[in-house]
């Protein structure tokens, strides 16, 4: 193997939670799809099958309708806040859709270096659990 095989073998690998589908400048994940610009760290929690970000959690607030973010085309809905809980659904750009309540959930990084933004708050919508992230009212408490 070549050494330009290798870097590209190693980049593979070596990070995980990594985008599953890449086109042009967009990358789509367990979050969704957005410009690679707007993440350009991966979601910084670990594993996508850890499950103790989706364990009991207290849903409080809400009662605002929101629509995706800048750079965002497609926003998961998921069964719990966390992103190794399974697809109930998708938000898409143009969509309009109300929050019934928010929750702590799994913390997710916006851009450890660029933004350090960062946010375990979850929104409850009628699809299911949604990253605040990546939503016109983004939810931010933390910082990478």
């Amino acid at each position: 193997m070549s050494y330009a095989g290798l870097v590209v073998a190693f980049a593979a690998v070596a990070v995980p939670g990594s985008a599953l589908a890449r086109s042009g400048k967009s990358v789509t994940d367990a979050l969704g799809t957005r410009a690679a610009s707007v993440m350009e760290a991966h979601p910084s929690s670990g594993s996508l099958t850890a499950s103790a970000y989706c364990a009991p959690y207290f849903a409080d607030g809400g009662g605002f309708s929101t629509s995706l973010g800048g750079g965002w085309s497609s926003l998961a809905a998921r069964s719990e806040p966390c992103r190794a809980a399974p697809s109930q659904g998708t938000w898409y750009n143009g969509q309009t859709f109300w929050v019934y309540r928010k929750t702590k959930g799994e913390f997710i990084c916006r851009g450890r270096y660029t933004y350090g933004y960062a946010s375990n708050v979850w929104c409850k919508t009628s699809k299911g659990w949604s990253w605040p992230g990546g939503t016109s009212n983004p939810v931010w408490n933390g910082s990478c």
